[in-house]
């Protein structure tokens, strides 16, 4: 296959390749079973979706049967992620979207936007480095090395909620 993709992946195979990338961001082990979780479909769905995704150069699956983003699959992760992000900042700042809802709004309209509406809407919600849960955008992810989970949070010290996870929005 073609390292250099012109062609964007499918909403459902952005959806996978977000779900990878932030799964894999966090420190997880990719598998099937976690995406299905994830994604809230089937194991059987799952399974012809990853076979599909190897096929089209989007990722590999290791002996094991973890799941690994291809640089094609990475940069086109990275893109989906990205633009989910800036539509929830977008929804959130300008449009006064509530916050518990943005998330929902954003998943029916990322895959939507052209790089340069993106570009746009960066630029309009001031190219934030988190999402208005706190997650980093691509590129910032040290922002979660200095955070605490909330599980390893110390009985009568102060912090302050930073993030809710994605798995969680």
């Amino acid at each position: 296959m073609d390292t250099e993709r012109v062609r964007r992946p499918t909403p459902t195979i952005e959806d996978y390749l977000g779900a990878i990338y932030t799964l894999s961001r966090d420190g997880q082990p990719v598998i099937g079973r976690r995406l299905a979780e994830w994604l809230e479909v089937s194991p059987p769905t799952v399974t012809a979706t990853i076979q599909r995704m190897i096929r089209d150069g989007w990722i590999t699956q290791a002996k094991d049967k973890s799941i690994h983003l291809t640089p094609a699959g990475l940069r086109a992760a990275i893109s989906v992620v990205r633009r989910h992000m800036l539509t929830e900042l977008l929804l959130a700042r300008v449009l006064g979207v509530s916050w518990s809802k943005v998330h929902e709004e954003a998943d029916r309209l990322e895959h939507g936007f052209s790089s340069e509406t993106t570009e746009r809407v960066a630029e309009i919600v001031q190219d934030s480095s988190t999402c208005p849960h706190g997650n980093p955008l691509p590129g910032h992810e040290h922002l979660v090395e200095a955070m605490v989970p909330l599980l390893e949070a110390e009985i009568g010290e102060e912090y302050i909620l930073a993030r809710v996870h994605e798995g969680i929005e």
